[in-house]
């Protein structure tokens, strides 16, 4: 019996008598640069298989630890909203583009800035650390995006010192090294690229996620696509666009819910 995920969801299709499929639904779906088989839970309690490109990657008890903390950047409970999915979709996008060209920095998805307001150029100055998070903030040096009660900043640098800073959402290092002074936090998941270095400090508050392109770039923008699909299927009225990306949307992520390497996200 076939258990890859692409299978199923064309079952799906066929099942809803749909022949004519939608173009951004067909390319969430048939062009998928990665495949996932699905491995019942009752024979994945010592080993756990997961495949991506006709790749099989046999995990054995000894790196389950990874699936640890990919479990954590699935927890989605204190910021479970649509403009919290898009800004961390975006952010996904950024993190993948920076690696593709070779830049390094950080790049953060928070819900909260007002402490940030009252940081003066004083204070800034007192810091006096060009690298520092503050002052890239404060000086507009970073790039910013807003998506409704979320900020997401790019800063572009080797170094970032984080001073006394408290990031509430998620923070990216990609191939740069993190600094702390004083006290700093991340309340949600910090991921990490390949060379991106992390200060201790840091590290023993918020374990780093290793980034997987496949699992946290892949998977979840062909589900934000399948998300807009079914929002726009809704505005013009077209149902079955509409029962078809949702039941797509669900399938996917019913599969995702069941795999002890995925976990739950949506």
């Amino acid at each position: 019996m076939n258990k890859s995920l692409s299978f199923i969801i064309n079952q799906v299709i066929k099942l809803t008598n749909n022949h004519i499929l939608d173009t951004q639904v067909a390319q969430a779906i048939s062009n998928s640069n990665f495949d996932i088989v699905l491995i019942p839970r009752s024979i994945t309690s010592s080993t756990q298989i997961v495949r991506y490109n006709d790749d099989i990657k046999q995990e054995t008890n000894d790196t389950i630890s990874i699936s640890k903390n990919i479990k954590k950047s699935f927890n989605y409970h204190k910021h479970w909203n649509e403009n919290w999915k898009t800004s961390t979709v975006e952010a996904a996008k950024m993190v993948e583009q920076m690696i593709k060209i070779k830049e390094q920095g950080l790049i953060v998805v928070i819900s909260n800035t007002s402490q940030w307001d009252k940081i003066s150029h004083e204070d800034t100055n007192k810091i006096n650390e060009d690298t520092s998070f503050s002052n890239f903030i404060k000086s507009g040096r970073a790039d910013k995006q807003v998506f409704g009660e979320y900020c997401l900043y790019v800063i572009k640098n080797k170094v970032v010192v984080l001073d006394d800073i408290n990031i509430d959402g998620n923070a990216y290092a990609v191939g740069c090294e993190i600094q702390c002074k004083g006290n700093a936090n991340i309340t949600m998941e910090l991921f990490v690229t390949k060379d991106a270095t992390i200060d201790p400090k840091l590290a023993r508050l918020v374990p780093p996620i290793q980034w997987n392109t496949a699992l946290h770039y892949d998977i979840f923008t062909k589900l934000q696509i399948l998300d807009d699909v079914a929002k726009e299927s809704y505005t013009i009225k077209d149902f079955e666009r509409l029962f078809l990306s949702k039941a797509i949307y669900r399938t996917f992520c019913a599969y995702l819910w069941c795999q002890p390497s995925l976990c739950r996200r949506f």
